[in-house]
């Protein structure tokens, strides 16, 4: 592998600085109701993986302790996480901004129209 830093020491890129993390982006799990051909996860029906119960609690924490102040939801679908309803509850008790990534043709399945509901 080439060593690039000595090739960066001699430009005149701006220096990078971290400000304040507002936004967090979280992809929830590849499950999916569709199957496109142009998805860049390859999120589908047969896809099972999911966040862990685990993981969504140290996010909510994390969420809490740094007052992450918006939360983007992806996947797949990430209203068809089982903890779905659950998180953005959570959060929004944070006083955070939910956004929520979604195809909506899931909101059509007769099995999730709790979601419009809640």
């Amino acid at each position: 592998m080439i060593d690039s830093f000595p090739l960066l020491k001699n430009i005149s890129f701006p220096s990078i600085e971290r400000n304040q993390l507002k936004t967090l982006q979280l992809n929830l799990g590849y499950r999916c109701n569709l199957q496109c051909n142009h998805c860049h996860v390859g999120a589908s029906p047969y896809r099972t993986e999911v966040m862990s119960e685990n993981t969504l609690e140290d996010v909510i924490t994390f969420v809490k302790k740094y007052q992450i102040k918006q939360v983007d939801l992806t996947g797949g679908a990430p209203e068809l996480h089982p903890q779905f309803l659950y998180l953005v509850k959570q959060l929004s008790n944070l006083d955070c901004e939910v956004l929520l990534r979604s195809n909506l043709s899931v909101l059509q399945l007769p099995d999730y129209n709790y979601l419009m509901d809640e």
